[in-house]
């Protein structure tokens, strides 16, 4: 797995790359389909069943692929019959351990909810995420505006890369407390403090 800057996901596999990528498009049907929240509650459930079917929800909301793909990475379930009648469920695994495949859920709300991880915007005290409900269209407008492109284009943009954008646009407004560290780190190091 590789965790790529703009938020996206990459699974390697025998040569193949299989990438997820938290769109705000793809952030927007997840929300109108089975809401983020409930999601990202699900994934930290108890319950293997709830935290191993919610994962390859998320995991098929991003995943940028085909349907056939999918399903090899993920597994599914499929009913099995004998004469005729329904006789049970079985679980046929995927290419990527269950486990693993609520990690790579975990991380992929995370890198779509909040972005470029430390990034703070020097003049806001608000979580866009604190009523519970998250808007992707209210970042899909501010992105169309303050960037100056079209809607489509702001749809496909990921919250890292509208982050990077932001940071770009206005440097002396939005920090990312990394950088930050990192630049006081050496600087203490500079002058002899370790």
């Amino acid at each position: 797995m590789a965790r790529i800057a703009s938020g996206e996901v990459g699974v390697h596999h025998e040569g193949r790359e299989y990438i997820f990528r938290p769109s705000f498009r793809r952030m927007d049907e997840l929300e109108q389909d089975w809401g983020i929240r409930d999601q990202w509650d699900d994934l930290r459930s108890e319950i293997d069943d709830v935290r191993y079917g919610t994962a390859a929800i998320v995991l098929w909301a991003f995943f940028t692929g085909s349907d056939e793909d999918a399903l090899n990475l993920t597994g599914y379930k499929r009913d099995i019959y004998h004469d005729g009648e329904f006789a049970g469920t079985v679980y046929v695994p995927g290419i990527m351990d269950q486990d693993e495949q609520v990690v790579i859920a975990m991380a992929l709300l995370r890198n779509g909810l909040c972005g470029v991880s430390n990034f703070v915007d020097k003049k806001s005290d608000t979580d866009s995420f604190s009523s519970g409900k998250f808007n992707a269209y209210d970042f899909v407008f501010a992105i169309a505006q303050n960037l100056e492109i079209s809607k489509t284009e702001a749809e496909d943009m990921t919250m890292a890369e509208y982050h990077q954008a932001l940071k770009v646009m206005n440097p002396e407004r939005f920090v990312d407390m990394t950088e930050e560290n990192e630049k006081t780190d050496a600087l203490l190091k500079a002058v002899g403090w370790e």
